[in-house]
């Protein structure tokens, strides 16, 4: 079953995607690989390493609090 995992290290090292800045406020995350199932029978998706969705459209996770404050700060002097 060695073999097995290698594939899947290889899979993931080869679909690994770059750092986006996370629209609410985690700082830089990268969307990793999800694989569910046994091959063949398996689904690959992307997954975000904060709140584990595959689009950031569809995140509920909340806000940073302490960005929340710097926009709250920053608003008040304008």
């Amino acid at each position: 079953m060695g073999w097995l995992k290698n594939s899947i290290d290889e899979v993931r090292e080869a679909t690994k995607s770059d750092p986006i800045v996370c629209p609410r406020g985690w700082g830089d995350v990268a969307f990793g690989l999800k694989i569910d199932g046994f091959p063949p029978f398996c689904q690959i998706t992307r997954q975000c390493p904060v709140a584990g969705v595959s689009d950031c459209s569809s995140c509920r996770y909340p806000f940073n609090p302490e960005k929340t404050e710097q926009l709250r700060e920053t608003l008040v002097e304008l």
